[in-house]
């Protein structure tokens, strides 16, 4: 599958329905080209109300966002970030690889 187009123009709805601007991890994470049959991969909803198997949160296309709902700044970048599955294999990767030198 090709990098999600137009990543730019994508927000985040949150588990409590709020609306916020990506952090550059986020748009990295989106912007990551993925297999078709990588469960990894985003998922990028429809429609605000949409439900996932997580719930409301989930990306979202910024024209999708209903009139309203405020879209909030992305949290301060020394926040801590949620992981992506990427993320977490690379970093089980490197373990494993560290493991293998002892």
């Amino acid at each position: 599958m090709a990098a999600v187009p137009n990543a730019g123009v994508l927000v985040y709805v949150n588990e409590d329905g709020f609306v916020g601007q990506m952090t550059d991890a986020e748009r990295t994470y989106v912007a990551t080209e993925f297999s078709p049959l990588d469960g990894a991969g985003p998922y990028i909803k429809s429609g605000y109300s949409e439900r996932t198997a997580w719930g409301i949160q989930g990306y979202l296309p910024r024209a999708e966002v209903p009139d309203g709902v405020s879209i909030d700044p992305p949290p301060p970048q020394d926040m801590p970030q949620p992981q992506t599955a990427q993320g977490v294999a690379e970093s089980l990767s490197e373990r494993i690889r560290e493991h293998d030198r002892s």
